[in-house]
């Protein structure tokens, strides 16, 4: 009981964490100027999380990754500049184009390597900084279909995310015994998964009920929410591959919420899905 309370204040305080953003998103996103903070935070947030998983895998790679923290926030910053003129539609894959190609460039002088180097940089922008620029888009467009704004939908996405994550840990800790998949994350159950879906469809349907217009019917709330719940635990269960191959506990040592790469994983994958829907 006491590591599950432990445990359950860092899940707490990695909760305040995340809420402390979507206020912060919701308060300030569309103010005039006070947007630019709001987008240089969400890339921020691309650059730590970058950095945690170099850290990660630096036993995997024999290069610097410069050119990946100086790319990271203009993947994040280009999502932001197509919302604002279509001019920039296509800054996203130009900023991606040209970074793919310093990338390679960058090993014509080392060759040993360039393999593992240029495949861990390129995910790592895909995996990170590809689905926060996506989430920036999100928040500055309003979707045609239900003229809900993206602040909405920030909100929809992190709690729908997160709701599974809380809901699974605590199950899974308290009744869980039948392991997912025990080599990748010993403390995923199935007992635990199951307990994230009912709450997260719970939740799903009970936006639905509050707002209507929001999902547009029960089946697509049920929908939404389903593609959701599997996206979040895919998403955290691919982080924790990442960090049992490092034989990592925690993308940093941050206290209370162990590394910002862990508050994002579960919604690394939704976002994607979010954004291909609403768009």
């Amino acid at each position: 009981m006491k590591n599950l309370a432990k445990d359950l204040f860092k899940r707490l305080v990695s909760s305040f964490f995340l809420i402390s953003i979507v206020t912060l998103l919701i308060v300030f996103a569309y103010t005039p100027y006070l947007s630019l903070v709001v987008v240089g935070i969400i890339a921020l947030f691309a650059v730590v999380a970058t950095q945690e998983l170099i850290n990660i895998s630096k036993s995997k790679v024999s290069s610097s990754n410069l050119a990946l923290l100086i790319f990271s926030p203009l993947i994040v910053i280009s999502f932001f500049l197509k919302t604002v003129d279509p001019i920039f539609i296509k800054a996203p894959l130009i900023v991606f184009f040209v970074f793919a190609i310093v990338v390679f460039v960058k090993h014509f002088s080392k060759i040993k390597g360039s393999i593992v180097d240029n495949s861990v940089a390129i995910f790592s922008l895909i995996y990170i900084s590809v689905p926060l620029g996506m989430l920036v888009s999100i928040l500055y467009s309003i979707n045609s279909a239900t003229l809900v704004d993206g602040r909405i939908w920030i909100f929809i996405i992190l709690v729908l995310s997160k709701i599974s994550d809380i809901f699974g840990y605590f199950i899974g800790k308290l009744f869980g015994k039948n392991k997912m998949i025990a080599k990748v994350s010993p403390n995923k159950t199935w007992e635990g998964s199951i307990a994230g879906v009912i709450a997260t469809l719970g939740i799903a349907v009970l936006i639905q009920y509050l707002a209507p217009n929001i999902f547009g019917g029960y089946l697509k709330a049920v929908l939404v929410g389903s593609v959701t719940v599997i996206l979040s635990q895919i998403g955290d269960l691919c982080e924790s591959l990442l960090k049992r191959d490092a034989d990592v506990k925690d993308s940093s040592k941050i206290p209370g919420i162990g590394g910002v790469l862990d508050s994002l994983d579960s919604i690394l994958f939704t976002i994607p899905f979010y954004y291909i829907w609403l768009s």
